[in-house]
Formats: C-alpha cells, sequence, structure tokens
C-alpha cells in the first residue's frame, strides 16, 4: 500500500522545515471515512464511536472524532480508507447509513510543545484551558477564519484542514511566530532577548505590534483609559507596549497601550 503514496505530493509538501521551525509537521494521507448512522447502532461497529459531543475515542487501530450527534469522522493509517469502509459497511449492512471516503479532503498539521495553545488562541475561538480542553477532546472550529477540526492528543494537538487551505494555514503559523521577529516561546517563562518576565506579560515595539495585527485581521477592541490606567500591567509609553491574557483572548490596543496573548515575544 505504501507504493501507492510513492507518487504522491501532499498538500504541504516542501514545508517540513518552515512547520518545524513553528512545532509543527504535516501527518499527510492519513485515511479518513466520514460516516453518518443512529447512534444506536454503534454497538455493532468494531471499533467504538463517542457518543459524547467533541471528543474522540480510539480501538482497533481507529480514531474516531465526533462530528454531531449522528456523524464521526473515522481515521485510520495511510491506505486504510478502503478497508474502513467495507468494516462500517458490514457491519451496518441493512440499516440506514452514509460512509464515504473523505480522505483527500483534508491535511492534518500536528502542533506540539508548550506554547501550542498560545499560538492556536492567536486565531481561535475555543477555550483551550486545560479545564476545558484536555486529551481525547475534539471540536470544528475556525482557526486563521478557515474552518478546521481540532484533535488533542497526549502532548500533541492535530489540526485537520480543508487541501486548498493548509498553505493559508501554515502561512499564518509562520507569520504569526517570525513577523516582525517574533518567536514563540514557554509561557511564563518568556521575554525580551530571552529574559525571564511575569507570567504572560511582555513588551513588543507597539508600531511593530499594530502593524502585526492589522496584516493578521484580526480584532482590534479600544477600551476606556481608566481601565488601562488601572491595570497594574498596562503601559503609556509612547514606544513601548506591555501586553497580558485578558481572559477572552483577544487582543486589545488603546492608544499606547496595547495587551497581547502570551507566548509572543520578541526574537532574541
Amino acid at each position: 500500500m505504501a507504493d501507492a503514496y510513492a507518487h504522491a505530493r501532499s498538500p504541504l509538501a516542501g514545508r517540513a522545515r518552515e512547520l518545524a521551525a513553528v512545532g509543527a509537521a504535516e501527518v499527510a494521507f492519513l485515511a479518513q471515512v466520514d460516516l453518518r448512522a443512529d447512534p444506536a447502532l454503534a454497538s455493532r461497529l468494531p471499533f467504538a464511536l463517542p457518543l459524547e459531543p467533541n471528543v474522540w475515542t480510539a480501538g482497533g487501530g481507529r480514531e474516531a472524532l465526533w462530528l454531531g450527534p449522528d456523524e464521526w469522522l473515522v481515521v485510520g493509517g495511510p491506505g486504510s480508507a478502503s478497508a474502513i469502509t467495507a468494516e462500517l459497511g458490514r457491519a451496518l449492512a441493512g440499516e440506514h447509513h452514509s460512509v464515504v471516503d473523505v480522505s483527500s479532503n483534508r491535511t492534518v498539521v500536528e502542533l506540539t510543545g508548550d506554547a501550542r495553545f498560545d499560538l492556536l488562541a492567536q486565531g481561535c475561538g475555543l477555550d483551550l484551558h486545560p479545564r476545558a480542553w484536555r486529551p481525547g477532546s475534539c471540536a470544528q472550529t475556525l482557526l486563521a477564519r478557515v474552518p478546521v477540526l481540532l484533535q488533542e492528543r497526549d502532548q500533541a494537538t492535530r489540526v485537520f484542514v480543508r487541501a486548498s487551505f493548509a498553505a493559508h494555514l501554515a502561512d499564518w503559523f509562520t507569520a504569526l511566530v517570525h513577523g516582525c521577529g517574533l518567536a514563540a516561546t514557554r509561557p511564563g517563562v518568556v521575554g525580551q532577548a530571552g529574559r525571564p518576565r511575569a507570567h504572560g506579560v511582555n513588551h513588543l515595539p507597539l508600531a511593530d505590534l499594530v502593524g502585526a495585527v492589522l496584516r493578521r485581521g484580526l480584532t482590534l477592541m479600544r477600551l476606556e483609559e481608566p481601565w488601562v490606567d488601572d491595570h497594574p500591567s498596562s503601559s503609556r509609553s509612547s514606544d513601548s507596549a506591555e501586553f497580558i491574557v485578558p481572559e477572552d483572548r483577544q487582543p486589545r490596543i488603546v492608544g499606547a497601550s496595547a495587551i497581547w496573548p502570551s507566548g509572543l515575544v520578541e526574537g532574541a
């Protein structure tokens, strides 16, 4: 079966070095099969289906990601799509169901490292705090304005993205981390030129920060000055900005002050 992919080209072929620089790698050619069926039929399948929303399960060499009350994405190793569709067809024979091989629809980018949640938070509205997001979680959402499916694994997050959007997402990752001299770091031990700072507080020239935000199409929100003045981590400097992680994790800029999620600092 490996011969079938000997001359295949994945959506992010040739970009391994760029992705590695941001703690990411493409997981190419995974088998992906979309299943629609009555949840009551789950016990007939040769592997477990999650019935709880936004959960994925693994078993029998397959992973099943919950997409909706009667829909799942079944994932297997490269070249296993035919075997998966055959297994599902036999198990659900005579029942109303739909099994479609969608392996060519998406590629997968896997993010590792402690800073991956800060990176994802720049363009994703999900609550990625461990209280709500942990291994075994999955969810459909938008990332950098692109529809994606996130899957949280042990020590890694997989991003299922349409092949036609994969290059855009890779560009977004690399631009966000490296644009204007930014670099992804471990939260809580970040700072200009590698110097430690208080958790979630970093400095960046305001002009560079505003330019980076505008170029990436992120949201700007104006706050009332009293809120900024009262905040212990705010700054009124005209040439630099101090920024923190607000609860809603949205970038905020007021006059010469900026509040920005942690994990992005000036490169050493």
